[in-house]
């Protein structure tokens, strides 16, 4: 089960409620893949960031990433992190990216919490799931295909997944 914060924990205060570029969000995810003996590629860090941002909506409200998620063709996309990961392909990688920022420990706990339960499904897996019939990608893709994935509608699917335990 997905428990990275209770659900009645009071909400974060001052910087803590900033979101962070995506950058510091893949270099989190690239340091917990390390801390488990595991590299990531880019598309496991796209999606990764993505269903990141997703549990933080859900459980706080909070936008864990500043910039919008895209419906792309294969999945959600933060094209700010597409841009400084394109460059590895499908290469695994083990460098951090340029953005230096810390995350908080309440952001850190998100991404622990999602490697925990995603952190071992290669790509693929992870396209299928954020790829599923009804997702705010999909609803997203097929309305118009590159647009934004309004947070409202990943935080209503991040709820429910919730919800469903």
């Amino acid at each position: 089960m997905f428990t990275p914060w209770a659900k009645n924990d009071p909400e974060p205060s001052g910087k803590d409620q900033t979101p962070y570029p995506a950058a510091s969000v893949a270099n989190a995810l690239i340091a917990e893949a390390a801390r488990r003996g595991k590299a990531l590629t880019h598309i496991e860090i796209q999606k990764l960031a993505y269903i990141c941002h997703g549990y933080a909506l859900a459980l706080k409200n909070r936008p864990l990433i500043a910039s919008h998620a895209y419906a792309w063709k294969y999945g959600p996309v933060f094209p700010t992190l597409y841009s400084e990961l394109q460059r590895y392909g499908a290469e695994p990688i083990t460098d951090l990216l340029s953005e230096p920022l810390q995350l908080d420990p309440e952001a850190l706990e998100v991404v622990r919490a999602v490697m925990d339960v995603y952190g071992e499904y290669g790509a693929s897996k992870l396209v299928e799931v954020t790829h599923q019939k009804g997702t705010p990608w999909h609803r997203s893709w097929q309305a118009n295909h590159y647009s934004v994935i309004p947070n409202p509608e990943i935080r209503q699917h991040y709820q429910s997944l919730l919800s469903k335990g």
